[in-house]
């Protein structure tokens, strides 16, 4: 779904995208997706997620390198910790923190 839900919905709006004015398509990745930080950082879980998460950025690549002419432009951005039950808690922000940083997400 990390991988084939982002192509299908790209492929679907791309002639959408292709005549508007703002040509940029986003998508969420994750620091678990990138190689050099999931060494360093010595991620051992998670493996399927991972591997997605990495398709995902190369998916993205190829779709930036494809469609640079048409000046369309292709993002991947990873949010950084985000406040789920999946982590450790210590690691968690407070809630407080949270909203505030969706707060400015709105700016």
């Amino acid at each position: 779904m990390n991988v084939l839900g982002i192509i299908y919905t790209i492929n679907a709006f791309l002639p959408l995208i292709r005549k508007g004015t703002v040509k940029k398509v986003l998508t969420l990745s994750s620091g678990q997706g990138d190689l050099d930080f999931a060494l360093k950082v010595g991620i051992a879980n998670a493996g399927p997620y991972s591997v997605s998460k990495a398709a995902v950025n190369m998916v993205m690549i190829k779709y930036a390198v494809r469609f640079k002419g048409e000046g369309i432009v292709f993002l991947t951005i990873s949010p950084g910790w985000v406040n789920t039950l999946q982590g450790p808690r210590e690691s968690r922000l407070p809630l407080s923190t949270t909203a505030q940083l969706t707060g400015c997400a709105g700016r």
